[in-house]
């Protein structure tokens, strides 16, 4: 990204003309461009986090066998339907959260490849 100085800014917002408009409106698009990729890098911070909490959620899971349900053949045959079902319940909430991170980091790869093209354009 380009970047300039206080006073190359200061002068451009003084200037009058199509040259200052111009500069503005770059400076504008740099802000787009700034604010889009920081809030989409702290969804993904959100997400991280509610991604251990759900992981948490998934070892509790795992580690909540029930006894009593277990004490027969026929118990234990019926209760592995529903526990193998609260588990893969808690795997795909996880694998939801990093469904959306790989989409919100294509997005961020997206908003950095148009800057990226904005700012390499060559004068004819």
């Amino acid at each position: 990204m380009k970047k300039s100085t206080l006073a190359s800014r200061v002068f451009a917002f003084l200037k009058t003309g199509d040259e200052g408009k111009l500069n503005r409106f770059e400076l504008k698009v740099e802000k787009f461009f700034t604010k889009q990729i920081d809030q989409r890098k702290e969804a993904i911070k959100s997400l991280q986090e509610k991604i251990e909490d759900k992981q948490e959620e998934l070892n509790d899971t795992i580690l909540a066998v029930n006894l009593d349900k277990i004490n027969s053949t026929e118990g234990a045959e019926s209760y592995v339907v529903t526990y193998v079902r609260a588990v893969q319940a808690k795997e795909d909430e996880v694998e939801y959260l990093q469904d959306q991170i790989e989409t919100i980091e294509k997005e961020i790869a997206r908003l950095e490849k148009t800057q990226s093209t904005l700012y390499s354009v060559e004068e004819a």
